[in-house]
């Protein structure tokens, strides 16, 4: 076994730090802290310190899970496909039988074409990883 496919093999927690890769993310690491630090320096205090806040582990680490949980693209776009064809069918139907349209049915028909989408984008990962 060469050297290299060892290291392959190897996760970056079990890399020691001259590993060429421990060394990339070390890089990249100061690279964003002296950005950032930059950056700051051109804000004024109080925009500072929202700056540091929303740049913290704790809130990218929230926001991370958000985007991996709530904010799914296909989703999102199921959404707002039903959203946009329920609300045509929905304001046509009223027109025509003369009933009053309520605006909080883009937001329901919006939550179900969601969740649809979650659950056919669940099944389509099912299905594609045991293949």
């Amino acid at each position: 076994m060469t050297k290299k496919s060892r290291i392959s093999n190897k996760t970056t927690k079990d890399l020691d730090d001259s590993t060429p890769l421990s060394l990339h993310h070390e890089l990249k690491a100061r690279a964003y802290d002296s950005g950032i630090k930059k950056i700051r320096s051109n804000l004024s205090p109080g925009q500072r310190l929202f700056s540091q806040f929303a740049q913290s582990k704790a809130i990218d680490n929230i926001g991370l899970v958000l985007a991996n949980t709530l904010a799914r693209s296909g989703a999102l776009l199921v959404g707002s496909i039903f959203a946009f064809f329920g609300t045509l069918v929905v304001v046509y139907e009223a027109k025509h039988y003369g009933y009053s349209y309520n605006y909080y049915l883009t937001v329901y028909i919006f939550i179900v074409g969601y969740l649809v989408g979650l659950i056919a984008e669940l099944i389509l990962k099912s299905i594609t990883k045991s293949k």
